[in-house]
């Protein structure tokens, strides 16, 4: 049986060493804000004013005008030379991402419609970054079909609109942001409860509790309420701080980001609990914080890299981690919106994790010392 008044003063000495312990308010809201600050301004998957070579080999009208459209692009900081050479050459030194080769006699094949060669430009692109040259193409073979489809009569006469929801403008940091949230949420969670426990194992004072009438229930209890209240704390101030700081727009509505959070934390705080209990150190603790929550949730869950592009094995890991769910989740949220379709069964994989968390924590808890 559960002693409801050992419950609650479990819980009140808990809030207590909060108060009074100033790295659990550090993690839980210090540590967040930093993490925020320095990724949310210095992570970014768009590429904004770059170095561009146009080599404005043909001196023609149409080659001027698509000049202009890069020059009008905020995407590109472009350079212009008549010789490809210097141009080519800085794409090899490094110095311009990429370049565009506009040959003589351009502008004089697009007026002459019935010359049996085409018109051709070269795009080039610096390929030691993969990435990054794929988008510096792309970028600029929109520019380059935005110019076609100023040409009287190129598009055929139809009309193509294209539109893109949910991040209209696409803006890297509006998943970015989301996917943060879910790295700090899960560090917090796990290194909370991972940290305090082991603290208190190498203190002797869980010896000390556990010798008294507490059964392991009350015990588990009394270590999650507290922690799980100020996790959700974070978690509202993380959200809060991203929508009015960085302009992250926030769909849903505050209930379900409570249930989620709520069903997530279920397992952070109890995967801390089974770490703390099994090391029984502070240090090894926070390397075990640090193995199975904040790395696996950079990688895996899917906030930043693709799931679907990965290894099977990779698939396989980020399957059982509970960083995954709350990734789509919170992307439902901020950008979305309460799509219950989408967030009931995720939350429904978060809350048996949390079962299973709890089971192997109390696993590894005993009501008294061997």
């Amino acid at each position: 049986m559960i002693d409801v008044r050992r419950v609650g003063t479990l819980v009140w000495k808990e809030s207590l060493e909060i108060v009074r312990d100033p790295s659990s308010i550090f993690i839980a809201f210090v540590l967040p804000l930093i993490l925020l600050l320095f990724f949310g301004y210095g992570v970014s998957l768009d590429l904004k004013e770059i170095k561009f070579g146009i080599a404005l080999e043909d001196g023609g009208a149409e080659a001027r005008r698509l000049a202009l459209e890069f020059e009008g692009s905020p995407n590109f900081a472009p350079t212009m030379n008549a010789d490809r050479r210097a141009l080519l050459h800085g794409v090899a030194t490094g110095e311009v991402k990429g370049a565009l080769v506009i040959p003589h006699g351009f502008s004089a094949a697009i007026h002459a419609r019935t010359s049996a060669k085409p018109p051709t430009i070269q795009i080039v692109t610096d390929g030691t970054m993969p990435n990054t040259a794929t988008m510096v193409q792309n970028y600029a073979l929109g520019v380059v079909r935005t110019w076609m489809a100023s040409l009287a009569g190129s598009s055929g006469g139809v009309e193509i609109v294209s539109r893109v929801w949910y991040n209209e403008q696409m803006e890297s940091r509006f998943f970015i942001i989301p996917a943060l949230i879910v790295t700090v949420m899960s560090m917090i969670g796990t290194m909370l409860t991972a940290l305090v426990v082991a603290r208190e194992w190498e203190r002797g004072t869980m010896e000390a509790m556990l010798s008294t009438p507490i059964n392991r229930y009350e015990v588990l209890l009394g270590k999650l309420i507290p922690y799980y209240g100020l996790a959700i704390l974070s978690t509202f101030f993380c959200v809060f701080f991203s929508t009015f700081f960085f302009g992250i727009p926030f769909r849903g509505s505050l209930l379900m980001l409570f249930c989620v959070g709520s069903v997530f934390m279920l397992s952070a705080l109890s995967i801390g609990l089974v770490i703390s209990n099994v090391t029984k150190n502070q240090y090894a603790a926070s390397i075990g914080a640090l193995m199975l929550s904040f790395l696996p949730t950079v990688l895996l869950s899917g906030g930043v890299f693709e799931i679907s592009s990965m290894p099977a094995f990779q698939r396989a890991v980020s399957a059982i981690l509970p960083g995954k769910y709350l990734v789509r989740c919170l992307l439902t949220l901020f950008l979305v919106g309460d799509v219950t379709e989408l967030l009931l069964p995720n939350m429904a994989v978060l809350a048996f994790m949390g079962a299973l968390g709890i089971a192997a924590t109390l696993a590894f808890t005993s009501s008294r010392l061997a």
